[in-house]
């Protein structure tokens, strides 16, 4: 049993802090039970894997700034990866510890990514490698995560309709860049617009009836 000499009670739970004034127990965990049983943190369950892809970043990160530095250009470069890098932890853990939901964070993390890479873009005097290979590329990968994600959390199908689907239509903004003939590398922004295509298609193919109520619901149709 343990026992709070600021309360002046006992506790029966195995505790290590007063649940009323956290100050610390004393006495042994004899008698004591785990009313609640322990939670495991995203970041407890896979720190080996966070700890593995952090040490690649900053290998990639040191990689870049020393070819950069030997085989030196203007602007920097290594600048824009290491950035890019710093980006996509600081979202991702932000994400994580937030709570976001997955698709929604998807979703916002594709035209956040696409916005910065359109700017620097802009800055470095536009030479439309965000609209033939950047853009395109994020709305792949979007989609590509979107489903993986629904696959990992084993969610419902109509959890991520609306996410799916605004993700499908934003992959087919490229199609308006080729059609405009704004890009030079052409095939990158048909496969985005494709790849949408074909997510979208087999969502409604694999929607049932409650997916197909939900979106129903959501667009207010």
């Amino acid at each position: 049993m343990k026992q709070c000499k600021q309360c002046n009670i006992n506790i029966a739970e195995n505790l290590d802090y007063c649940p009323l004034c956290a100050s610390l127990l004393s006495g042994d965990d004899t008698g004591c039970v785990q009313s609640y049983p322990k939670t495991i943190t995203f970041f407890r369950k896979y720190n080996l894997v966070l700890r593995i892809l952090i040490f690649l970043s900053i290998v990639a990160s040191v990689i870049c700034l020393v070819v950069n530095w030997q085989f030196p250009t203007s602007p920097y470069w290594s600048l824009l990866v290491v950035g890019g890098i710093i980006y996509c932890w600081a979202a991702t853990m932000i994400s994580i510890k937030k709570g976001y939901n997955s698709g929604m964070n998807i979703w916002i993390q594709m035209l956040v990514s696409s916005v910065f890479v359109l700017l620097v873009d802009l800055l470095l005097g536009f030479h439309r490698w965000s609209l033939s290979i950047a853009i395109p590329t994020i709305c792949i990968v979007g989609n590509i995560a979107m489903i993986i994600m629904m696959i990992i959390r084993h969610f419902d199908l109509k959890d991520f309709i609306i996410y799916i689907l605004a993700s499908c239509l934003y992959g087919m903004i490229p199609l308006i860049f080729f059609l405009l003939n704004w890009v030079d590398i052409k095939w990158i922004c048909l496969s985005s617009a494709a790849f949408s295509l074909i997510v979208l298609i087999g969502a409604f193919v694999f929607a049932d009836r409650k997916t197909k109520l939900e979106l129903k619901k959501r667009l207010h149709l």
